[in-house]
């Protein structure tokens, strides 16, 4: 398994956290604490998710926990 990645945007940051799936979710964390979680439907979003977090893009329609979609 490898470990899980954390990326700095601004004044908050991403922290990628192991679900029980194989799918990971993304804490959003604002003054410690988390405001969203981002909730990938597939790998292959996920790994989308990770791809735009590494090259600092911005997300536009992510979807949290509750199926809300914001941007990031």
């Amino acid at each position: 398994m490898r470990k899980m990645k954390q990326w700095q945007r601004g004044d908050y940051y991403v922290q990628e956290i192991q679900d029980k799936r194989d799918i990971h979710e993304f804490n959003v964390i604002l003054n410690n604490e988390v405001i969203v979680t981002i909730m990938p439907d597939d790998i292959t979003e996920m790994n989308e998710t990770i791809r735009k977090l590494d090259e600092n893009e911005s997300m536009i329609n992510v979807k949290d926990k509750n199926g809300e979609s914001f941007n990031l």
